[in-house]
């Protein structure tokens, strides 16, 4: 008889691996946010966008830290809010932005590595946080 027990991916080489890989998109995307906000107009659309750097920034920070949970917490929500608030731009609009702006320009360079790198830290997140564990004998 064999007797196994969990060791969640936070803990450990695997840990310091995945809390490494959630770091860089979560560093990509606030550096994106960050150039955005200075070209931002109106004042909402700036607020959105360091918003979003603040969030990511503390995120990528608590992943360095030993408080990895709550980095996955914040930089995979983060990252999920500014991924929809990238879609509605590009569809319905926000308040206070002018639509002529942005509906339909999905091919906007920066906003597409935004997506990609947003879409990646919110399942590196999804992973972390999903209670995956490896079996050790």
């Amino acid at each position: 008889m064999t007797i196994s027990r969990s060791v969640p991916m936070s803990s450990g080489r695997a840990g310091r691996g995945m809390r490494t890989a959630g770091v860089a998109p979560l560093g990509v995307a606030t550096g994106i946010h960050v150039y955005e906000y200075f070209g931002a107009n109106p004042v909402s659309l700036a607020a959105l966008f360091l918003t979003s750097a603040a969030g990511t920034f503390i995120g990528a920070g608590l992943l360095l830290t030993r408080a990895s949970q709550l980095g996955w917490l914040i930089g995979g929500g983060v990252s999920l809010l500014t991924f929809v608030a990238y879609c509605l731009t590009r569809t319905v609009g926000i308040p206070g932005v002018d639509p002529s702006d942005d509906i339909g320009n999905w091919s906007e360079p920066l906003g597409v590595v935004a997506l990609v790198v947003e879409a990646i830290a919110f399942v590196l997140a999804m992973i972390a946080l999903g209670g995956r564990s490896r079996r050790t004998p």
